[in-house]
């Protein structure tokens, strides 16, 4: 059970790392920081998909319930790691947060008077 966990901690190695390429790619829309953005969404949603796989060496039928925890674990910290994603979306811009960003949506007014001059 102590290698799931080592597994399970595995995900928070990288969120130091992540974060620092974060930093350095500054916040301006570029290709390599759009990249280094895309990449925080797909490869944790690419492990989580594999959840089952990372941990079926560890699975027997003593072991499936200590393994919800180390797995929730390995979940989180991989969600963690996509948050940094949405916070670089929020500091590029490019995260609609404002209302001017919803304008389209809004209803138009309708104008009650005219005047003739």
């Amino acid at each position: 059970i102590q290698r799931a966990w080592d597994v399970a901690w595995g995900p928070a190695k990288s969120i130091p790392m992540n974060g620092f390429m974060l930093y350095m790619t500054g916040s301006n829309v570029q290709i390599f920081s759009v990249m280094i953005t895309a990449m925080l969404f797909f490869n944790p949603a690419k492990a989580i998909m594999s959840l089952n796989q990372n941990f079926s060496r560890f699975e027997s039928k003593e072991t499936a319930v200590e393994l919800i925890m180390p797995k929730l674990l390995f979940v989180g910290l991989h969600v963690l790691t996509m948050m940094l994603g949405v916070y670089k979306v929020n500091a590029m811009g490019l995260l609609p947060t404002t209302t001017s960003d919803w304008l389209a949506f809004l209803p138009h007014k309708q104008v009650l008077e005219y005047v003739a001059l």
